[in-house]
């Protein structure tokens, strides 16, 4: 399997043109409530009680579509979780995606703890790695993903869905990426996308 097309990194993801709004919304595919899981509490904890709720106004929907406290195992539409991040840049930082991602980050720091951290270290980055492909069509209901290469060199590729094109998803996908070699332990050398289409989307990690 070999990657081509317009390449990009985390950062260069996060500054490509949102979609509208009307797009995201009417994407295909539903994701777990996991993905959301203490959203509401870190938003308020941040940026103030009334967070959540001008959040979703933001976006357009009700407590029914973006719960304080989804259900782990729930679907939810992805159209709504994306959006969601978006009007969490747009409103609490400023339109700042370097501070978006440095919030999630210290998120991730707050909620391992040292037995989580311990084992993922112990794991190490190419068994989590595999446990992350592995994990897709529990995450999502839409799309697969193919993982090629050695450890150490990887290329993970996305395919089949339009959800992968949108900047969004790829901007949380790769953060995620690179969130997860460093906690196994492994410095990373290079984590870059690249489309390869309207509906499939290449990840190469290198560390």
């Amino acid at each position: 399997m070999q990657s081509g097309g317009e390449a990009s990194d985390a950062s260069e993801a996060s500054d490509a043109q949102l979609w509208s709004s009307e797009a995201t919304m009417a994407l295909a595919g539903r994701c777990r409530g996991v993905l959301l899981r203490g959203w509401a509490s870190r938003v308020r904890r941040r940026w103030g009680e009334d967070a959540p709720d001008l959040l979703r106004a933001d976006v357009g929907v009700g407590v029914d579509t973006l719960p304080d406290h989804p259900d782990a195992r729930a679907w939810l539409p992805v159209g709504p979780y994306l959006r969601l991040n978006e009007a969490i840049v747009a409103r609490c930082c400023a339109g700042d995606t370097a501070a978006f991602a440095a919030a999630l980050a210290d998120d991730a720091r707050r909620s391992a703890g040292f037995l989580a951290r311990t084992v993922a270290r112990r794991l190490g980055p190419e068994r989590l790695l595999r446990q992350a492909v592995d994990a897709h069509p529990q995450l999502f209901d839409v799309g697969e993903t193919e993982l090629d290469g050695v450890a150490g060199d990887r290329l993970i590729r996305y395919s089949g869905a339009r959800v992968f094109d949108q900047p969004t998803w790829r901007f949380l996908q790769l953060f995620g990426l690179r969130l997860l070699i460093e906690s196994g332990g492994a410095d990373l050398r290079a984590c870059d996308g690249a489309a390869r289409g309207p509906t499939t989307f290449d990840v190469r990690l290198r560390w």
